[in-house]
Order: C-alpha cells, then structure tokens, then sequence
C-alpha cells in the first residue's frame, strides 16, 4: 500500500493529496500535476490568475473571490458574478444581504 503524501499549499497542510483536492474543490489529478510542476499556491484559485480580483468584505481583506466566499459559507461563483455586476454598473462597492459591504479591485499578478 502507498503511504499518503502531505502537501502544503498556501501555508495549509493537507494530509494527502485527495485530501486537499476535496477540500479545494479540485480533482485529485490537479493536485499532484501542480506537486509536479511546483505551483501547488495556484491550485483551486481557478484559471485566469492574472484576472483575479481582491476583495474586501466589511473591511477585512481577501486575495481572491474563492476566500472570501469559502469564509461566508457561500458559492464562490455567485459571489464573483454579483461583484462582476456591480462593476459592469460602474460601482465600487456592493452591499450583499448575506455577507455585507463587498468592493473590490483588480490583481495584476503578470
């Protein structure tokens, strides 16, 4: 039998790879492909990094949508899509029911 291997990603350690892919919402195939290619830090933040939007949620700072959606227990996908909205409106803030105050700006990580 194969011992489990742990891996650290962005300072969290996971006691093996399936462990991490479940609790990033990835496959475990996306786990151990980034072990191998050595960017575990961008796993479950989705594709288009250099897109990313940092957000802030009643003044508390968050890197990424996904965060900020994960600590309010609520669908990173809806979350991203109300802030998108609200810039699409030309606003710099969104008041969300759920959560509260949201803005927001852009990440250039390239």
């Amino acid at each position: 039998m194969v011992e489990p291997v742990s891996v650290t990603i962005r300072g969290v350690e996971y006691p093996s790879l399936s462990e991490a892919a479940r609790q990033l919402g990835v496959s475990h195939q996306t786990v151990f492909m980034a072990l191998e290619r050595g960017t575990l830090d961008s796993v479950g933040l989705g594709r288009n990094l250099h897109n990313r939007v940092r957000i802030q949620v009643n003044g508390k700072p968050y890197d990424a949508v996904a965060f900020a959606a994960k600590e309010y227990g609520i669908n990173p996908g809806a979350l991203r899509n109300r802030v998108r909205r609200a810039q699409e409106k030309g606003l710099e803030q969104v008041e969300i029911p759920e959560i509260g105050v949201v803005t927001w700006s852009n990440q250039s990580t390239s």
